[in-house]
């Protein structure tokens, strides 16, 4: 791991919104080299910004940030979702997008990221955590490997 960084990792809040935008944009750019389907439409800051300020303050969604002297640098969001009457669980956490600005990643922001919301899953009765990754996405699917998580389906696609 390199140098020590500090950082703090937070709620978000609504003078937030901007800069989730801007990294979530920067996630979908990432995911464009893995699946073409991943794209930028035009109204995407304007849509993502409507979904994070209504989601913001719902008891089901957990928006979290990661700061470093006060810019933030990455975000990480988590929900609880009710399964289907198959699943054993009734609820589960999800953990829909987690992004890091390439130059503050390795110094245990991502991991961080988790395990503040795995504090906040197990304060509101969550006993299972999903996360999707792209097959492609081998820097993420080691990271999520390498906290504990293991593979469970596989979604497949097909154009028609």
């Amino acid at each position: 791991m390199p140098h020590l960084l500090k950082f703090k990792i937070r709620t978000a809040n609504y003078k937030d919104l901007d800069s989730i935008v801007l990294l979530s944009k920067k996630l979908n750019i990432y995911h464009q080299k893995f699946d073409k389907r991943f794209t930028i439409r035009k109204e995407f800051d304007k849509e993502f910004r409507k979904f994070l300020k209504t989601n913001l303050k719902k008891k089901n969604f957990k928006i979290l940030v990661a700061e470093v002297d006060g810019k933030i640098v990455g975000y990480s969001i988590g929900k609880i979702e009710k399964t289907a009457p198959a699943y054993k669980e009734k609820k589960i956490g999800k953990i829909t997008d987690t992004f890091v600005l390439e130059r503050y990643r390795k110094y245990g922001i991502g991991s961080k990221f988790l395990e503040e919301l795995i504090k906040w899953f197990k304060r509101n009765g969550i006993k299972e955590i999903e996360v999707s990754v792209h097959v492609k996405n081998k820097t993420g699917l080691n990271f999520w490997k390498k906290q504990g998580f293991r593979d469970f389906t596989i979604k497949m696609v097909k154009r028609i």
